[in-house]
């Protein structure tokens, strides 16, 4: 009789390791997601991250809830929504995208792995000490944008425009840190800034024409207010025939006429990598160095090139990965 009741349970536990293997299909995951907006940057970032965790064997609707909440641009719903994930002890792991989500979250998250994309500056906006393994329950990678080849490019393909404007919300550590490098870069190349500062994405297009008079050019720095607002700047540039260049390539498709960037996809498959990494329990975050995005391409379009004034030299339309006609 024990033999028999043995040889029984033997056969169950073999069935259960057949229909519920060790490893991802194993457990039902919840992971929060956060950003600060919606923008096709952000977005390719979450896309890329879900991409990595597929990957891995983590699939949505199969074994993995995504649990996503936006802010609309507005920084007070991130402490909500980051107090909402604090009480929801379901959630196994966080994603945030964008530096405020980030911060939010970090600030008020202390018991489970977070894992950030899409952010400039993540040792100054205090998500880690530092970007290599610091020990704590945050890692992720950042977007720090190439700056200084940005503006070598954009000079020569621009040599008229000695005068650049910048849009960004001085409330934004990201935006502050991006704006920065980008007025080293200029200075570098013997151009001239000239900055507006907004507070929210309804001050954007006032911005955008008391600049556009004063500015040969206008840049898109890593700013989630101007990004939020980047049809009212477009607009602007169109009708006062202003050429606008930025620095991800995901503006260029919404009417920016070029745009040397990251790959915001590979952005967030890096840092669904991380996560990969924590859920298997390979690694805690803390034990995960931070890094930072690698694939620049050249994106232009040639309608908005059109609109705002700018005739692309054919030899910028043989370096860029895509032309948008």
């Amino acid at each position: 009789m024990k033999s028999s009741l043995f040889a029984f349970l033997t056969v169950l536990c073999l069935i259960a390791l057949v229909v519920c293997p060790a490893g991802a299909d194993s457990k039902n995951v919840k992971i929060g997601v956060t950003a600060i907006i919606s923008h096709p940057a952000i977005d390719a970032a979450k896309e890329g991250f879900v991409k990595a965790l597929a990957d891995a064997g983590f699939v949505e609707g199969k074994n993995v809830v995504y649990e996503d909440h936006n802010a609309q641009g507005d920084m007070g719903n991130t402490r909500v929504i980051a107090e909402k994930f604090a009480g929801d002890k379901s959630i196994d792991i966080i994603h945030t995208v964008s530096t405020p989500s980030s911060q939010a979250m970090v600030k008020i998250i202390k018991d489970r792995p977070i894992v950030y994309s899409a952010v400039t500056d993540p040792v100054g906006a205090g998500l880690v000490k530092t970007m290599d393994a610091d020990g704590g329950n945050v890692t992720g990678v950042s977007d720090a944008w190439p700056v200084e080849r940005q503006f070598k490019l954009y000079s020569e393909m621009l040599p008229s425009a000695k005068k650049w404007g910048v849009i960004y919300n001085a409330g934004e550590q990201n935006s502050v840190t991006s704006v920065g490098e980008a007025r080293k870069a200029m200075e570098k190349f013997g151009l001239t800034m000239v900055e507006v500062t907004v507070s929210t994405t309804a001050d954007v297009y006032t911005a955008a024409q008391s600049l556009s008079d004063r500015v040969d050019a206008i840049y898109v720095a890593s700013d989630s207010t101007a990004a939020g607002a980047l049809e009212s700047i477009i607009k602007v540039c169109n009708s006062k025939k202003v050429p606008m260049f930025s620095g991800d390539t995901g503006s260029v498709e919404r009417g920016v006429i070029a745009g040397l960037g990251l790959s915001y996809f590979d952005i967030g498959y890096e840092a669904g990598k991380k996560a990969v990494m924590i859920l298997k329990g390979e690694k805690k975050a803390g034990e995960i160095p931070s890094g930072f995005g690698q694939n620049l391409s050249l994106v232009i379009n040639l309608n908005a090139a059109k609109a705002q004034g700018y005739d692309v030299p054919e030899k910028y339309l043989k370096m860029a990965a895509q032309v948008i006609k």
